[in-house]
């Protein structure tokens, strides 16, 4: 059965032109308004309808209705408006390329005609705008950003339109890029100025500094001594190296040896380091003061130079065999320039550090001849 009329006029949402076209019904020739062309961006979601004046809104009675887009590109979803009513459609275009589509519609009345209406749709793409989550240094104690950050939409001024936003608040720049010295979230809207497409996005600003620390050894004079960074004042994401090794995330380095370690910190957001003396201090549990070149001597291992300190060694008996300044000084195993006979001595250290706070510790060393 050939098509029983072409009166039939899609009305749509969105942007379009209007445009006359002749149409035939019961033998006489009439002009009617109808929507031949539809602009719209890329995403967007619009209802159509056809016969929207008759019968409630639903359609011509008796009439059924079927919509397709003609266009192997298309990418969107096609819903009925007010089912079971099959007269209006909205169509989520969603990822569809930009590009000419052909929406259409077929009407097959009671008796079994068919009228097509066709409304050519072009879809312009919307701003693509590529923007990364960045992160500013700033000073560690004022948190004041060391060198500003651009934010750079990569798009011409000519044209596009754009409006920024801090943190939900409007800025005082329609430029495609923009300088920032705050940390926030910043959002822009870039609008294509031919089509009227817009797109929104935004990036995330955030800190961080180099490290203001210092180092704390644990259980000074154990075999076993645990050196600890404390950081004082800082925002970074910080890791941490003894005696230039390995980088760790743990502020703790467990050494078994005395001496002046190396500790580095750094922020992993390449803000800066800062590098750290830690001085573990222990003594030798024996000497062997033969003089082979080998142990001839003992004294405190690791004691900072500009720690104040004096030390006392004793006999078995708490007699005070020798009395130094570890600094410059040590003994040799002999007493009034004689030497003393193999067995255990005691000893006592006496220091200050360099904060000014007095420490004083005891144990004993084996003198083996």
């Amino acid at each position: 059965m050939q098509n029983y009329k072409n009166n039939k006029a899609i009305s749509l949402t969105g942007h379009q032109l209007v445009k006359y076209f002749i149409v035939f019904f019961s033998s006489i020739f009439t002009i009617h308004y109808a929507h031949a062309q539809q602009n719209i961006c890329q995403g967007s979601i619009h209802t159509y309808v056809v016969d929207g004046s008759e019968n409630g809104g639903t359609g011509t009675t008796g009439s059924t209705y079927q919509w397709a887009v003609t266009n192997s590109q298309f990418q969107g979803v096609i819903s009925l408006t007010s089912p079971p009513a099959t007269n209006a459609i909205t169509i989520d275009w969603l990822n569809t390329p930009s590009g000419n589509y052909t929406l259409k519609v077929v009407e097959t009345n009671s008796q079994g005609c068919t009228s097509i209406q066709n409304l050519q749709i072009t879809i312009y793409p919307k701003p693509t705008i590529h923007l990364t989550d960045q992160i500013a240094c700033v000073h560690p104690t004022t948190g004041q950003f060391i060198q500003p950050l651009t934010i750079n939409t990569g798009l011409s001024s000519t044209n596009y339109n754009f409006e920024w936003f801090h943190d939900g608040t409007a800025l005082a720049n329609n430029t495609p890029s923009l300088t920032v010295n705050t940390p926030g979230n910043y959002s822009i809207t870039a609008t294509q100025l031919t089509s009227g497409c817009s797109t929104t996005t935004s990036t995330t600003i955030s800190v961080s500094s180099a490290p203001i620390a210092g180092v704390l050894v644990n259980e000074p004079f154990q075999a076993t001594q645990t050196i600890h960074v404390i950081i004082y004042n800082g925002s970074g994401d910080y890791e941490y190296a003894l005696n230039n090794g390995s980088f760790q995330d743990s502020p703790y380095f467990t050494v078994q040896e005395p001496g002046e370690y190396e500790v580095i910190v750094r922020d992993k957001n390449f803000c800066g380091e800062t590098r750290l003396v830690a001085h573990v201090i222990n003594f030798p549990p024996f000497f062997t003061p033969n003089n082979d070149g080998f142990n001839d001597t003992w004294n405190v291992i690791g004691l900072p130079s500009h720690f104040n300190a004096k030390i006392s060694i004793f006999d078995r008996y708490g007699k005070l065999i020798f009395q130094f300044n570890p600094k410059t000084s040590y003994w040799n195993g002999q007493y009034n320039n004689q030497p003393v006979p193999s067995t255990d001595y005691w000893f006592t250290i006496d220091y200050t550090d360099d904060k000014n706070n007095k420490h004083s510790y005891q144990s004993h060393f084996s003198l083996v001849r």
